[in-house]
């Protein structure tokens, strides 16, 4: 497998324009790619991603499962991955779980997904 490690969001800031899909019902419906994912990964900590998958639910035998992945950024993945294989994830249950985990910053979310061929109003 390899490992995507950087893309480039078309902007560095946190902040988000006005069209924002993160507060639009359309895409927060979505399921994310395994890109999509990739890309969440990498936007937040070992600790920050463990949070989020406890507030989805993922159980301690999951995360003993992946004990073995050695290199950070994959077992990022992988953990999110597990979510996703375990239900059916949208960006709303992403949304969710990180606002519930105190994890700052939802509005990352806008530079996990590109879709220039919708617009969300």
């Amino acid at each position: 497998m390899q490992t995507i490690t950087a893309w480039f969001p078309g902007k560095d800031e946190d902040m988000c324009e006005q069209e924002c899909p993160v507060t639009n019902a359309e895409f927060l419906k979505e399921q994310p790619t395994d890109l999509d994912l990739r890309r969440l990964s990498l936007l937040y900590t070992k600790k920050e991603i463990r949070e989020f998958a406890q507030q989805l639910g993922l159980s301690s035998d999951a995360f003993h499962n992946l004990l073995h992945i050695e290199k950070t950024e994959t077992w990022k993945f992988e953990v999110i991955r597990k979510c996703q294989n375990s239900f059916a994830l949208t960006f709303r249950h992403i949304k969710e779980a990180f606002e519930r985990a105190n994890i700052p910053n939802i509005h990352r979310l806008c530079k996990v997904h590109f879709d220039e061929s919708k617009t969300y109003i």
